[in-house]
């Protein structure tokens, strides 16, 4: 075994959005970590999660400090990234809206020539950074909470989350926003798969990706990626 095996690997998340990945009483806490720790263990191997600023998160996985978890593929992040072939969840991306806003009454709302809140350095499905990039303005935010305030402020029209449900909840929790005075659009504006990403210049990064590819797969074929996200995902 190479020195390096011996090491845990660095696991980067976001500390900002629970529950996939947040930060709570100092520990890295959330199912995206959590997955990778199972996945990381079926191969022999030790994690470390960090849970940071997405931005801080992006670069030190591109410097090939450790693994980013949680990640949405796009065709500019595979010039610097790796990732596994087997995808660690699936998100819905999903729009929210301030309840009974009129122009929203007959018909769900779209992202083009809206005033739009959304996470900071988000990229998700090609849907999403296609009609993203028609929006009439774009307010990056570091965590759902913000993004809930700026659209019941009126500063926004529509709030997007990566997630699902739970992920807006625990957002209006922590903004003290009732969930009355918002809606979620019945239907995401896509579905995207989350992978695990290695910065190409991480040493072994191959193989690393290549062996997590095999737990992971494992793991959805047992059930256990199901079983790791529930608690974090029951009703509150």
């Amino acid at each position: 075994m190479a020195a390096d095996d011996k090491r845990p690997v660095r696991i980067f998340g976001s500390d900002q959005t629970p529950p996939k990945y947040y930060l709570e009483d100092g520990k890295a806490r959330g199912y995206a970590f959590d997955i990778a720790l199972e996945a990381l263990r079926r191969i022999g191997r030790q994690g470390s999660p960090e849970a940071i600023p997405w931005a801080r998160a992006l670069q030190n996985s591109r410097d090939g400090l450790g693994i980013i978890v949680g990640f949405s593929r796009t065709a500019q992040r595979e010039v610097d990234y790796l990732y596994t072939n087997y995808p660690m969840f699936i998100d819905p991306v999903l729009l929210v809206y301030r309840s009974g806003d009129p122009q929203f009454a007959n018909w769900f709302p779209t992202l083009p020539k809206q005033r739009v809140a959304v996470s900071r350095g988000a990229r998700y499905c090609p849907t999403y950074n296609r009609d993203i990039a028609e929006a009439s303005t774009v307010l990056e935010t570091p965590d759902g909470a913000h993004r809930l305030n700026l659209l019941v402020r009126q500063r926004v029209d529509i709030a997007v989350f990566s997630g699902g449900k739970t992920t807006v909840e625990t957002a209006a929790a922590r903004a003290g926003i009732a969930l009355q005075e918002i809606t979620i659009s019945p239907q995401p504006i896509c579905l995207d798969p989350n992978y695990i990403g290695i910065g190409r210049s991480m040493p072994g990064g191959e193989a690393l990706r290549d062996a997590l590819d095999i737990a992971l797969e494992e793991m959805e074929r047992d059930g256990s990626i199901d079983k790791i996200k529930a608690p974090y995902l029951d009703d509150r």
